[in-house]
């Protein structure tokens, strides 16, 4: 039966339906609050201390946000002498006894007398961000519910954002569970619902974007589609996520059930087995010396059990066995249990959306396009198509010619014309550091006339030339103007009043040491690192400020750390009153003055940064001395 291929609900979606229907039954053992003005020790907010033995093993503890902005919740174990050890940090709600139990167990410290409870931080130190908060226990869990219609799975965003891996749980089922009539949706459980992202997945690992949106019930036909036109192959697995992926989600709280519907196939008129096609063999490129019947599949499930049947063959689906070879493409069938195999020839370049018929009527089978066998040609002749001879990026930086010949063979060879987009990201960078422009050479079959045509730099960033075989020659794409971006404020700190350094001594930043011989010689977190990815446009500046309108000042003590750049890869700098700094024994370069407070505009960011590229900016806002602070600091873009 159909219902069979059905998955079992998670224990997260149990989980879920459980907490709603215990809410009645939720037994509040506290308060916690957290007064939003952050703090030392002991200051910013208040904890709950409840004894252990209170709660049994199959027990929940859980929460319940009373006002303000809940961010996570901490729980400790607090044992005799007063020392205190972290169980859980989070915004899971609704966590088991037993789990917690578990992880108690694991510290290896015995028996605790109490759990601690507390909101946005912990007794040590909390957060700037006021909450109320209510503790919950929901004793002895019922049993789950039946799993509801069509759902198959849960996934979540935890509102947190983060970059890869961190941030939600996303859904893999298997890419054969799916039918071709089915249809896939969700339904939302919590949260505020964006869109919804399905990727499909393969061996290796490796995640292809088959649809991004917030449409509901999308069919399994146009999903198959999609994948059909990525060129990737059959997939393993559909991947699905809420409000991101799993590279990167955004801080936007979701939680999502998958629905899948199941159709039926639509029934087919009954065909005398004598007038059906079997296929035999589908070849692509025999003329460059492939074996037959390599793309005898996908001929197959297009084709298979028809009368009649309209066949495009397209490289981008199929594949390319042959690279830089133009090949035709045989397909060979026959007809219901008669032994006589039918022939069509199409040729090359075939992969090029040209389209062969099988047919087991009196004609037997023909082609579109140029061929043999039992047809006629109806598409290009030989003349008047395009032979690349060459495309070259970077000559003008020295890069040598027709280095990216095979991009642009690929895209443009055979066809009358061809858009080219050429793309740094695609065909790779020559000659880092320089604007680089593009030549592309060309013939017309049946001519010697080489055609020509050149973009400007910097032309890898998806600047476009258009070859042809028509009257015209070959002309670059010219863009619409630029237009006007509105300036951009992204907040990085938060203020943090002026304290002793002592209370930031917990958290050190091990990577980089202060040439320093009165404080400690590494320096301490004072905020968490705040990490942006922006791309800066030519004529744009980037710089730092206290306010959102880029007009007021900021300070620190003792300094930001700036990183401009990829992993291993970026430009370092210190802004601030500090000693001389050094990461991994490299010494970083300063900007600005030594001293702690600074102009808006002041420290300039704009020619560190490459221009028209997403580049990751991290900033952190340290301290090594006897006092340490820092003021609001935003990163303009304007």
């Amino acid at each position: 039966m159909r219902s069979a291929r059905l998955l079992i609900t998670p224990t997260l979606g149990a989980a879920l339906f459980f907490s709603l229907v215990s809410e009645v039954r939720a037994e509040r053992v506290g308060v916690v609050t957290n007064d939003g003005r952050g703090g030392g020790y002991r200051r910013g907010g208040t904890y709950k201390a409840v004894k252990y033995d209170k709660f049994s093993a199959k027990d929940t503890v859980g929460y319940q946000v009373l006002s303000g902005t809940f961010k996570y919740w901490t729980i400790h174990a607090r044992y005799n002498g007063g020392f205190w050890k972290t169980v859980y940090k989070g915004p899971q709600n609704n966590l088991s006894m037993k789990l917690i139990r578990h992880r108690v167990n694991k510290l290896g410290r015995g028996r605790p007398t109490h759990l601690n409870f507390s909101v946005n931080g912990a007794h040590e130190r909390y957060e700037p961000i006021a909450c109320r908060l209510a503790i919950r226990r929901l004793p002895r869990q019922a049993p789950p519910p039946a799993q509801s219609p069509g759902q198959i799975a849960v996934v979540t965003n935890d509102g947190r954002g983060g970059g890869y891996r961190r941030g939600g749980t996303y859904a893999a089922v298997k890419y054969n569970k799916f039918g071709v009539n089915d249809r896939v949706g969700y339904r939302v459980l919590s949260g505020t619902f964006k869109y919804w992202t399905i990727h499909a997945r393969y061996k290796g690992g490796f995640w292809k974007t088959v649809y991004k949106g917030p449409k509901n019930l999308v069919p399994m036909a146009q999903i198959r589609q999609r994948v059909a036109k990525l060129g990737q192959g059959r997939p393993t697995h559909l991947n699905f996520s809420v409000n991101g992926a799993h590279e990167r989600y955004e801080r936007i709280a979701c939680r999502l059930a998958i629905i899948q519907r199941l159709g039926s196939a639509p029934p087919r008129p009954p065909v005398a087995r004598g007038d059906t096609i079997q296929v035999v063999a589908g070849t692509y490129g025999k003329n460059c010396g492939t074996h037959r019947g390599n793309k005898t599949a996908h001929l197959r499930q297009a084709c298979q059990g028809r009368r009649s049947c309209v066949y495009t063959i397209d490289h981008r689906v199929i594949g390319d066995p042959r690279r830089g070879c133009g090949k035709n493409y045989i397909a060979e069938w026959r007809c219901g249990s008669k032994r006589q195999v039918r022939r069509a020839v199409v040729a090359p370049e075939a992969g090029f959306r040209k389209q062969v018929t099988l047919s087991c009527g009196a004609q037997g089978g023909h082609v579109t396009g140029q061929g043999t066998g039992h047809g006629h040609g109806t598409g290009y002749a030989g003349h008047g198509v395009i032979r690349v001879v060459s495309g070259t990026y970077g000559q003008n930086c020295g890069a040598r010619h027709g280095n990216k010949t095979r991009h642009l063979r690929k895209a443009c060879q055979g066809q009358r014309s061809c858009s080219y987009t050429i793309d740094y990201r695609v065909i790779g960078d020559p000659r880092r550091g320089c604007g680089k422009n593009y030549v592309a050479e060309w013939r017309c079959s049946g001519t010697t006339n080489l055609r020509r045509a050149v973009v400007a730099p910097e032309a890898g960033f998806r600047k476009r030339v258009v070859l042809t075989c028509g009257r015209g020659f070959g002309r670059p794409h010219v863009p619409p103007p630029p237009v006007a971006r509105p300036a951009q404020a992204f907040r990085l700190f938060r203020a943090v009043a002026k304290q002793s350094s002592s209370n930031f001594k917990h958290n050190r930043y091990r990577r980089l040491r202060v040439a320093t011989n009165q404080f400690d010689r590494v320096p301490y977190h004072m905020a968490s690192a705040a990490t942006r990815t922006l791309t800066v446009q030519p004529g744009q500046r980037c710089f730092l400020a206290g306010n959102k309108a880029g007009t007021a000042g900021f300070g620190v003590d003792n300094f930001l750390y700036i990183k401009i750049g990829r992993r291993g890869k970026g430009a370092r700098f210190v802004v601030g009153a500090a000693d001389p700094v050094t990461h991994r024994g490299r010494p970083v370069a300063r900007l600005g003055g030594n001293k702690f407070k600074f102009r808006a505009g002041e420290i300039d960011l704009t020619s560190h940064i490459p221009k028209g590229v997403p580049t990751r900016i991290k900033v952190l806002a340290l301290d090594y001395g006897a006092v340490g602070y820092v003021s609001d600091v935003f990163l303009i873009v304007r």
